[in-house]
C-alpha cells in the first residue's frame, strides 16, 4: 500500500485492502483511532507519514510471516540435513562442545563442572581442537550408542582421554547422586572437626577462667 492511497483512511471506515502481486482483496472496518490494531487491520508506524503511519491487511501481513515461517523452516530442515550427510562426527563434535560449555560457561544447574581439567589438545582457548576429541572418542570408544550420553568417569581428573564413556542416563543419575553424597559425608567430617577443635579451645578458655577468678 502507497503513501498516498494510506492518506485517505479514516478511522472507523469500511476499507478494502488490495495485494499488489496477486490482486487478492479483503475488506474489513478500520479501528476507531490511528495508531490502534484489530482483528482486520494493523497499524504500522512511519514518522515520515502525515499522519505517523498507516493501516495494513492483519491477513497480509498474517500470510507474509507464515510464507517467511515456512521458508525458513525448509532452509533449515536443508541445512541440517547436509550438516549431518557431510559431517559424519556430529553426534561426537556436539558431545565434546557440550562438555566445554559446562566447564568454561558453567551455569547454576552445571556448577559441578566449575574449575574441572579440560584436555589441552581439544581445547580451542589453548590452539586445540573439538574435533580432535571427536575423532579421540570415536577412535577409542566407538560412536555413540543411541539412548547415550559421554559421561565423564572421575571429575576430579576431568574431560581427559582415558576418563570418558558412554553411559545411559541412568546409571550418570545414579554416579552423580553416589558423588553428592559422598561430597556431603566429606563436609560434615570437616565440620565434625572444627566442632572438635572449637570445644577443646572453648574448654581451656574456660580453666584459664577459673583459675584468674579463684586468684
Amino acid at each position: 500500500m502507497t503513501s498516498s492511497i494510506a492518506k485517505t483512511q479514516q478511522p472507523g471506515e469500511y476499507w478494502t485492502f488490495r495485494k499488489r502481486t496477486t490482486k487478492e482483496e479483503v475488506s474489513g472496518i478500520l479501528p476507531a483511532v490511528r495508531g490502534e490494531n484489530n482483528a482486520f487491520a494493523y497499524w504500522k508506524s512511519r514518522a515520515q507519514h502525515p499522519f505517523g503511519g498507516y493501516w495494513i491487511s492483519r491477513k497480509f501481513v498474517r500470510d507474509l510471516e507464515n510464507k517467511w515461517a515456512k521458508e525458513n523452516r525448509k532452509k533449515k530442515a536443508a541445512y541440517n540435513k547436509l550438516y549431518k550427510e557431510n559431517d559424519p562426527l556430529h553426534p561426537e563434535i556436539k558431545s565434546v562442545w557440550h562438555h566445554y560449555y559446562c566447564i568454561f560457561k558453567p551455569t547454576t544447574q552445571r556448577k559441578n563442572y566449575v574449575g574441572m581439567p579440560f584436555f589441552d589438545s581439544w581445547n580451542p582457548q589453548k590452539g586445540g581442537s573439538i574435533k580432535a576429541g571427536a575423532i579421540w572418542i570415536i577412535e577409542n570408544l566407538g560412536k555413540r550408542p543411541k539412548g547415550c550420553s559421554l559421561h565423564i568417569v572421575d571429575h576430579a581428573r576431568g574431560f581427559v582421554p582415558g576418563n570418558l564413556e558412554w553411559t545411559f542416563p541412568r546409571k550418570q543419575s545414579t554416579e552423580q547422586m553416589f558423588k553428592i553424597i559422598a561430597d556431603q559425608r566429606h563436609r560434615i567430617k570437616e565440620l565434625e572437626e572444627q566442632l572438635r577443635i572449637f570445644k577443646n579451645i572453648g574448654g581451656g578458655l574456660n580453666d584459664d577462667l577459673v583459675r584468674f577468678t579463684s586468684s
